[in-house]
């Protein structure tokens, strides 16, 4: 291939023809995010020097800790959860990601910045406004917080929040999951603009493949994340499953839950509903796929959960599964299916569950379904990051 004098390649590459560098911040531990891990994985096979994670280490004993074996990406855990400590370690512990966090952007000098959520925000924001002016700046926001959360929340997030929205108006881009997020976001910070996206939480393409399922009598229903008694319909699902009498079988897959939800499980003394214990994301698919039916339990106690499409609703989908939510999820309302769809997609009212109705479907139906990849919302960032 012949290159003329001065043609420019977008190959990812910088001016200098150098491989672009990214260094990202994640106040969370990655493992608690999938999509950050997607994320990772997306741009580690991409044309970069390197990639600088900046997070958390995940205390919890036996957890899955993410690691990446491309020489490029280099993750640091500066300090680990604050998990039951008092405010005082709790103080401590958020001081001691901050500091090493921008001294570790004073030191490296990026010339790009990706932070995810305000709690991230606060060395970012120092380094934008006081070191390097003219850094470029990517933000994403996991969930939407409302004006009302902010003011009632935690003070330092309050004064995060405060400071980063002076460099919203600078942000090369600044993203939501879905549509409805991003325009609740708009209208509560007065801005428009092209640098405004949406980066849904889609699984990578690895995780689609061609299925055939039988219309088993028996129906088998998965639940894989975080569980709550007070922000989601675990006690009416419960009960609607032990009425079914071995109708409906239920599988719990979950580390993260307080001490009442598990009592409350243990007081159901059930074979229909079983708790199978944490499960890392890579091993998902093959888990997944032995069920008939994803459920998804938010009960839309702040707008965060109302306006919400969540990654566990793909993640569902392409490995086949039906997808039961309860209705007040707004978010989830555009991908609701026909009732002899495969998978079929459906909204019920989780309060007046006795009214539900079992999708049904053709014995032996081929599985098939619209492709939500990551990899295909990734290359968007990606482009952004490298033009």
């Amino acid at each position: 291939m012949i290159i003329k004098a001065g043609q420019n390649l977008c190959l990812g590459y910088s001016n200098k023809g150098m491989p672009e560098k990214l260094t990202i911040l994640h106040f969370q531990p990655l493992e608690k995010y999938p999509p950050i891990m997607n994320l990772i994985e997306y741009l580690s096979g991409q044309h970069f020097n390197n990639i600088f994670i900046l997070s958390r280490a995940n205390n919890k004993a036996g957890k899955f800790i993410y690691k990446n074996y491309n020489p490029i990406v280099k993750i640091k855990r500066y300090g680990g959860e604050v998990l039951d400590s008092s405010k005082f370690a709790s103080w401590l512990g958020y001081i001691f990601f901050y500091t090493r966090a921008f001294l570790f952007l004073l030191w490296n000098r990026p010339a790009k910045v990706l932070y995810f959520e305000t709690i991230s925000s606060f060395p970012v924001v120092l380094y934008k406004m006081f070191i390097n002016k003219k850094a470029k700046v990517y933000i994403h926001y996991h969930e939407y917080t409302s004006p009302p959360e902010y003011g009632s929340g935690m003070v330092l997030i309050r004064y995060f929040h405060k400071l980063e929205r002076k460099i919203y108006h600078e942000a090369i881009w600044i993203s939501h999951t879905n549509q409805f997020r991003l325009n609740l976001f708009k209208e509560d910070e007065n801005i428009l603009g092209e640098n405004l996206k949406v980066m849904p939480n889609y699984p990578p393409q690895s995780w689609h493949k061609t299925i055939v399922k039988k219309n088993e009598a028996i129906k088998r229903v998965v639940y894989v994340g975080a569980l709550s008694l007070t922000t989601m319909y675990t006690r009416e699902f419960s009960e609607w499953v032990i009425k079914q009498r071995g109708k409906v079988t239920w599988d719990i897959y979950s580390d993260n839950f307080s001490a009442e939800t598990a009592a409350y499980f243990r007081t159901l003394n059930t074979e229909w509903i079983k708790f199978k214990g944490s499960v890392n994301y890579n091993e998902l698919p093959e888990v997944l796929r032995h069920y008939d039916i994803g459920v998804i339990l938010y009960n839309g106690h702040i707008p965060n959960y109302i306006y919400n499409a969540p990654n566990k609703l793909f993640e569902y989908l392409v490995c086949g599964l039906d997808v039961w939510f309860p209705d007040v999820m707004v978010g989830c309302m555009e991908y609701v299916t026909l009732p002899n769809n495969r998978p079929c997609v459906a909204a019920f009212d989780f309060e007046k569950l006795d009214k539900i109705n079992l999708c049904t479907n053709k014995n032996e139906d081929m599985i098939s379904y619209k492709t939500y990849t990551s990899e295909e919302i990734y290359s968007k960032l990606y482009k952004e990051l490298t033009t």
